[in-house]
């Protein structure tokens, strides 16, 4: 059986939400840092094909974002609250608010979402530092 090269190896970065109080902590706890949500479903064929691809962006944009999922089978109530009707679904929250919400199980959109995000990010840090100075 081969096995990947230790380097290769990433600790997993994209959280799996258990409860919607796991999710308020998660939410609270991001801080300044952008939030990508996926609402997904186990049987979901576009979901199970854009995990690889969450766990990349999770580790390309660790510095301005932190990514979970919610299982809507398991946690109806945010799935209620946030009015998910199709899986995928993403929301991305900053400072407790929801910026932005959108479905479907298209890895670029969701990267070109994220780099909108943590581009703005990047500046407001960059200008916040030059002000500093």
């Amino acid at each position: 059986m081969a096995t990947a090269s230790p380097s290769k190896l990433k600790p997993k970065k994209v959280l799996t939400i258990q409860s919607k109080e796991d999710f308020d902590k998660i939410i609270a706890e991001a801080g300044n840092k952008h939030v990508l949500v996926e609402f997904f479903a186990t049987w979901c064929g576009p979901c199970a094909l854009i995990g690889p691809r969450l766990e990349e962006f999770a580790h390309e944009y660790e510095d301005c974002l932190v990514i979970v999922k919610v299982d809507v089978d398991d946690n109806e109530e945010l799935a209620e609250e946030y009015d998910i009707n199709s899986m995928p679904s993403f929301l991305i929250i900053k400072n407790k608010v929801k910026l932005e919400q959108f479905a479907g199980g298209n890895g670029d959109k969701v990267q070109s979402t994220l780099q909108k995000f943590c581009a703005s990010a990047a500046r407001a840090a960059g200008s916040s530092a030059l002000d500093d100075g």
